[in-house]
């Protein structure tokens, strides 16, 4: 359950990543490579997960950073951004776990924050909730 709950903490982190969204009126966001953190909380878990670390190249299009795993089938069901927060919901399945979750980041020019909420099932199993807590900057240029 473990190794399942890590693939799906990295797949989820971010799970609509690599959807491009289109808008309007764009977030106040800087193109190049970022690097987040994601800290992952699980209620009823007896122990913390740590935090993943890394880094990815962000353009205008792609305003949800792209974290998505290979093995991972996510279907967008709907987006918004409204000022400088995009938001959205998404549905997955992946190793046997089929989940549904919603996420929001906001952007700050050079930086960024963000939650993400996924509820998770697997097989018979119980349900359980994960949340995830976003933080990102700007390190420079992609390469």
């Amino acid at each position: 359950m473990i190794l399942n709950l890590r693939a799906a903490t990295l797949a989820g982190a971010l799970a609509a990543a690599g959807f491009a969204l289109t808008a309007t009126a764009a977030p106040n966001v800087r193109p190049g490579l970022w690097e987040a953190t994601v800290k992952t909380q699980v209620p009823g878990m007896p122990m913390a997960m740590p935090s993943i670390t890394h880094r990815y190249c962000l353009q205008k299009k792609d305003l949800v950073p792209n974290t998505r795993q290979p093995d991972q089938h996510c279907k967008l069901l709907d987006h918004a951004i409204s000022g400088n927060t995009v938001s959205w919901r998404v549905q997955c399945r992946s190793q046997g776990m089929s989940s549904t979750g919603e996420g929001r980041i906001t952007y700050a020019g050079d930086t960024y924050h963000g939650r993400i909420v996924m509820d998770m099932q697997q097989g018979g199993g119980q349900p359980m909730k994960m949340i995830q807590t976003l933080q990102g900057h700007r390190v420079g240029a992609c390469k």
